[in-house]
């Protein structure tokens, strides 16, 4: 892996075997050509699948991955943590490998970040088909008690998919879920935040 990336992706994940090869691939399509000088690090999260075996597969064949694959499951928060202490770049975009994502609105958040943000949030459009009651209701009343205990208005405080100024996330130190608050914890330590559509 190359020593110095214009852009981490840092990719937490927990028995995504079946998904890593597309992701990878997807990711890897959509960066390349724009571009950008960039590194993936994996963090397997105490996978009990084939993810660890996949994923050494994939950093043999592209020299911008690193994985880091660790024995337990220790959480979202804590596999971020150790992912950001590994990266090289001076953004740092954290996204899951779900499939759930699309790679290409990662330009989108680099853009805001281009523009002077040192903080970019995704806001996931097109949810709940069918799940209006299940999921859209409870996933709107979460952030307007998130935006509002935190003094941060986002749309979607859940996405994952967000883009960081490194010297950001080094001021941090997660705990628990607290990946879920990122944003709100960087606000308060005056970093400028927007939220792109994706």
């Amino acid at each position: 892996m190359k020593s110095k990336a214009e852009i981490s992706i840092v990719v937490p994940l927990y028995n995504e075997a079946k998904n890593l090869k597309e992701f990878y691939s997807e990711l890897d399509g959509v960066i390349s050509a724009d571009g950008k000088d960039y590194e993936v690090i994996f963090v397997n999260d105490g996978s009990t699948d084939d993810s660890h075996k996949i994923l050494l597969d994939i950093e043999e064949n592209a020299n911008c991955v690193k994985v880091l694959s660790l024995k337990k499951n220790i959480g979202k928060a804590g596999a971020l943590e150790l992912g950001f202490k590994l990266v090289s770049g001076d953004i740092v975009v954290i996204m899951d490998c779900d499939l759930q994502y699309d790679p290409r609105d990662i330009k989108s958040l680099l853009n805001k970040i281009d523009e002077g943000y040192d903080v970019v949030s995704g806001w996931r459009q097109n949810r709940w088909k069918g799940e209006f009651l299940t999921r859209r209701i409870p996933s709107v009343v979460a952030n307007k008690i998130i935006s509002s205990v935190g003094q941060m208005e986002l749309h979607d405080h859940g996405c994952t998919l967000k883009a960081y100024r490194r010297e950001v996330l080094l001021r941090l130190n997660l705990k628990g879920d607290m990946h879920r608050m990122i944003v709100v914890h960087a606000a308060y330590d005056g970093a400028r935040v927007a939220e792109v559509p994706v």
